[in-house]
């Protein structure tokens, strides 16, 4: 009857939920980089009215905090 406790599924998730939260928040360049283009974002956005380079850096700044998470996950999958 283990098979049909509910904790037996959620122990195998926590490690990987842990993973990826602290994945986020750890590291210090994937947060600057990300707080650096949302600044550079909304100045080209409202300050220049360039709507294309305002988007360009906010997807720059998603990229760089989600990006640097991927990789680190993905390095800890493939080496263990």
């Amino acid at each position: 009857m283990d098979w049909l406790n509910p904790q037996n599924f959620i122990k195998n998730y926590e490690e990987l939920f842990n993973l990826i939260y602290y994945g986020i928040l750890d590291g210090f360049w994937p947060r600057f980089l990300g707080v650096a283009f949302l600044i550079l974002a909304f100045w080209m956005y409202f300050r220049r009215r360039n709507m294309p380079a305002g988007i360009l850096c906010f997807l720059a700044a998603a990229a760089s905090v989600y990006g640097s998470t991927l990789l680190m996950l993905f390095r800890r999958v493939i080496n263990g």
